[in-house]
């Protein structure tokens, strides 16, 4: 039968174990007179108190013991594989933006892979991946813009370069209306640029403006100025 051991700590009797009890040279049975249970709630209270040391303290050890502290969470993460998983759902809730960056750290640093495996899982979903990028390419008009006008840059070797949040910043400039003829655009908008791109003409948020369709297309290749007269006759024309 397992001798009994009172704890000097909280006054429970436990089994004189090393279950119960951490391992102690100084004492002549081997086992400390305070159990695990209040040395782990002592760790915690100095913890609490000490949180800059206790940081240190775990960088350092984390640092010297990195191999081990590898193995024993991939082993943890092994034995509790559903409540992690959890766990990193409910913090991404939690934490949207931080959850977006860490993300974006991970592929930048693991790009090649993240490419590899999402190349890999498009070509054995065609039908799953077309859908979500015609999703995407939905809800995003102004990226999908934006990147259209990317490619054409980098075809006419354009110097300069925006974003999706750079047109929306001169629709918003614009109030919605277009640059050329002031009529009302909504969201049926094209973007052009101001000095076309095959006549050395930037792609930078300097050279685009917020136009109608039918102004877009009508300008075409030419200069503003050019534009600009062609449009007076044609205003004239139509009154």
């Amino acid at each position: 039968m397992t001798a009994e051991r009172i704890c000097r700590k909280c006054g429970t009797s436990r089994p004189a174990t090393s279950e119960f009890f951490p391992a102690s040279a100084r004492c002549r049975d081997g086992l400390e007179w305070t159990c695990r249970a209040c040395g782990r709630e002592r760790t915690r209270a100095w913890a609490a108190a000490n949180r800059e040391r206790k940081r240190e303290s775990d960088r350092l050890y984390r640092a010297e013991n990195a191999e081990h502290v590898q193995e024993v969470q991939r082993k943890y993460r092994q034995e509790h594989r559903e409540e992690c998983t959890e766990r990193k759902r409910l913090w991404r809730i939690a934490h949207p933006e931080a959850s977006k960056e860490q993300r974006r750290r991970w592929y930048y640093a693991h790009s090649h892979y993240a490419n590899a495996t999402a190349v890999a899982w498009a070509a054995s979903h065609p039908d799953e991946t077309k859908a979500a990028t015609d999703k995407w390419r939905e809800a995003h008009p102004e990226a999908v813009r934006a990147m259209h006008h990317r490619r054409r840059a980098r075809k006419a070797k354009a110097t300069g370069t925006h974003t999706a949040d750079d047109i929306l910043a001169q629709y918003e400039r614009q109030s919605g209306a277009c640059y050329w003829c002031d009529a009302e655009v909504g969201q049926d908008y094209h973007v052009d640029h101001v000095v076309p791109l095959s006549k050395g003409g930037s792609d930078g948020p300097d050279n685009l403006v917020i136009a109608c369709p039918t102004c877009n297309l009508r300008k075409g290749a030419k200069m503003p100025d050019e534009f600009v007269k062609d449009l007076a006759v044609a205003q004239v024309a139509a009154a």
